[in-house]
């Protein structure tokens, strides 16, 4: 399953894989910052409201995730190195 946001002119897609034993892994692209740990939590309520409840046992960060909103990565890292 694919979703697709547009938020102004950036693309943001969340892809959720279903594995064969059941598990699934979310997959957020094109967000800033925070934003997609608070787009994971309105998926969850979403999805709970149709009966699919979805844990979340294992989080890899992203380097977008220390990025925040109207500051791009490559300002980032080079405020990390300096």
């Amino acid at each position: 399953m694919e979703a697709w946001l547009l938020r102004g002119l950036v693309m943001r897609k969340i892809q959720v894989t279903v594995h064969k034993d059941g598990t699934t892994t979310t997959d957020f692209d094109g967000f800033v910052g925070p934003a997609c740990l608070q787009e994971a939590e309105k998926l969850r309520e979403r999805l709970a409201r149709f009966g699919i409840v979805m844990e979340q046992t294992n989080f890899v960060a992203k380097p977008e995730l220390s990025v925040t909103e109207g500051t791009s990565q490559s300002q980032t890292e080079v405020q990390q190195e300096g």
